[in-house]
């Protein structure tokens, strides 16, 4: 079987984006394999299933996010794709309708892609660093997403 062309980061990318800012869980987790392994910044490996409810919960509460997501390295060995990537943005969440909290973050991470099932699948994830800071809280009209 030929091997499938591995997309762009900016392709996934924007997949994931739209995915995440329309609250489309499975859309955001369609990438992720069923057997995912994901090492967190703390060193706990948590599970597809873990990671979708840690996800739903994030899609509840916050009510703006934008990020961008960097390749610093990529390399290739037959079916396996792994590359270390580096996301910044912020995230925010509303309170009452007027109460607004935004966190910034930093993260890198090790990303390993496999074929299965006809595409291209993260079978294994290693956050490398993670940063979360409090960006502020702001009061007024509820903040809109990116377009």
């Amino acid at each position: 079987m030929p091997t499938l062309p591995f997309p762009p980061i900016e392709e996934r990318h924007e997949a994931s984006r739209r995915a995440y800012l329309a609250r489309d869980l499975a859309g955001y987790m369609g990438p992720f394999a069923p057997d995912l392994a994901y090492r967190q910044a703390n060193g706990a490996v948590i599970t597809l299933a873990q990671l979708s409810s840690q996800v739903a919960d994030q899609l509840r509460r916050f009510s703006a996010a934008d990020w961008t997501s960097r390749v610093e390295s990529e390399e290739r060995n037959g079916d396996t794709v792994v590359e270390v990537i580096a996301q910044k943005g912020t995230f925010t969440a509303t309170a009452f309708g007027v109460i607004h909290r935004a966190w910034d973050f930093e993260r890198r991470g090790r990303y390993t892609w496999k074929p299965l099932d006809g595409r291209w699948r993260i079978v294994e994830v290693h956050v490398l660093e993670e940063k979360i800071s409090g960006a502020g809280i702001r009061m007024g009209r509820r903040p809109k997403g990116p377009a």
